[in-house]
């Protein structure tokens, strides 16, 4: 009877000590995991006031519009915006530090648009974008399975960054994934030599870039249909600062000479209606090259920051993740 006794003291001082599940805060946007008794809290802020835990809102037909998961009002883990259909719009990795973060960009059918990383809120490393056309394969297979007749997915644009500057090699690409055109950035400011080429390889232009300013000599050529042959000058020249300079010659396709204008600073000594005809071109060219269309990484909602509700049942909405208008 002694030892029953004793045994049944001591269960009872070890079913008392044992550990019990925390009791949930009441909250209004819970979810339960399906055969656990566990509860998932949207919408949380911790002490101080800053997110903390997951956070989601919904579009007005009632699919998620994002979903995020904070630790004292940092990302961590995956920070996902959807679009109306509910396929993701993007996806971004943050590591436990929230520092840095792997960045997907889709298009409604789920098609990826970019990818890269960030470093904090600023690009960082190498970014790929992507474009979409048809007419070149039989079909292509979407991120979901769905497959569209005729569509294929190419590479438009490489340019890699150094903590949200532009630095070391941008690049174009035509559909067959040929080069189009290269340019170099340092410190976020274009330096170095821009080339562009025709679809074949066969040089197209090449120009000296300093500071941002075409300054230095100037090559465009005839499209060459076969590039091992040689290429032939259609013309040479040279800037200064953004200005013609000096001599510009313009060649005819058999080499011989067409005309001769003298610059001094971009203004002509003789005849320029020619010239500005056939150089209108490229003037369009290089104020367009680099101006790279941007995913959108913002969902328009104001108050996801400060952890005010918002529309669709109260799940909370929200701007940039840092209090800033996205990325």
């Amino acid at each position: 009877m002694k030892t029953s006794a004793r045994l049944s003291i001591i269960a009872l001082v070890l079913a008392l000590a044992a550990p019990r599940p925390a009791t949930a805060q009441t909250d209004s946007t819970t979810s339960t995991s399906i055969g656990q008794d566990t509860e998932v809290r949207y919408n949380q802020t911790n002490s101080q006031g800053a997110l903390q835990g997951p956070w989601r809102k919904f579009h007005a037909n009632g699919k998620v519009a994002y979903e995020a998961t904070f630790l004292n009002g940092r990302p961590v883990g995956k920070y996902v915006i959807y679009h109306t259909n509910g396929k993701p719009q993007s996806i971004l990795d943050y590591d436990d530090q929230s520092l840095h973060a792997s960045a997907l960009f889709f298009n409604e059918r789920g098609d990826t648009l970019a990818k890269g990383k960030y470093y904090g809120q600023l690009k960082d490393g190498q970014w790929r974008y992507y474009s979409y056309s048809r007419g070149l394969i039989e079909d292509f297979c979407d991120a979901n399975g769905y497959r569209y007749p005729n569509i294929f997915r190419y590479l438009t644009h490489i340019q890699t960054y150094h903590q949200g500057k532009k630095e070391g090699e941008f690049a174009t690409y035509y559909p067959d994934g040929s080069v189009a055109e290269r340019k170099t950035f340092v410190n976020d400011v274009e330096n170095g030599i821009w080339q562009s080429y025709n679809v074949n390889g066969s040089p197209r232009m090449e120009v000296r870039v300093v500071n941002g300013k075409l300054d230095g000599p100037c090559r465009m050529y005839y499209f060459n249909e076969s590039p091992q042959r040689g290429n032939k000058f259609y013309m040479i020249g040279t800037y200064a600062q953004n200005l013609r300079h000096g001599t510009w010659t313009v060649y005819n396709e058999d080499g011989s000479v067409k005309e001769t204008i003298e610059y001094v600073l971009g203004v002509a000594t003789n005849n320029d209606e020619l010239l500005e005809r056939e150089a209108e071109w490229f003037r369009q060219m290089h104020e367009n090259v680099g101006k790279i269309p941007e995913p959108s990484t913002q969902f328009n909602n104001d108050d996801f920051y400060n952890g005010g509700g918002g529309q669709g049942g109260g799940n909370g909405g929200g701007g940039g993740i840092f209090g800033e208008e996205g990325y």
